[in-house]
């Protein structure tokens, strides 16, 4: 369920958003962009354990799917994300790396992928969608530009 602070008061928003399948966890990891009408939802557990990430944007009183789902990503049990302060590019681990996408105005496009050398636990990404910093158990990592440079 969604809320916003209405003057001084939380009042619900949107409809109800769930995974489609049982057990994949949708929800697991969840981000919004700055202004709250952009929505990124891991489900790590779907497609047998690759996992998809769901973004969704809010227009109209309604949360409606922004591009395609992404397929093989937030996979089992790392399955964080982050989005960008404008909502077009969103981080996300996935086993033992990171995964970086853009929105090109219709879907998204994977920018780059990155892999460690143990589970990816949880991710960050810069306001403006250019630096990613990753991390595991014991290890953490970084990458500047969303095109891998």
């Amino acid at each position: 369920r969604f809320y916003r602070l209405d003057g001084n008061q939380w009042t619900p928003f949107g409809q109800t958003l769930s995974g489609t399948t049982q057990n994949e966890e949708f929800g697991t990891s969840i981000s919004l962009n700055e202004d709250g009408t952009i929505l990124a939802v891991a489900s790590p557990w779907a497609n047998g354990g690759d996992g998809k990430v769901s973004v969704y944007e809010y227009e109209n009183d309604t949360w409606s799917l922004r591009g395609n789902i992404i397929e093989n990503a937030a996979g089992g049990s790392g399955g964080a994300l982050s989005l960008s302060h404008d909502g077009n590019v969103v981080a996300m681990t996935n086993g033992n790396g990171a995964k970086v996408y853009s929105f090109d105005g219709s879907d998204w496009q994977i920018e780059t992928s990155r892999s460690g050398n143990e589970l990816m636990r949880s991710i960050c990404i810069s306001a403006d969608g250019t630096r990613v910093v990753y991390a595991g158990q014991d290890w953490m990592h970084h990458f500047d530009k969303v095109d891998g440079s």
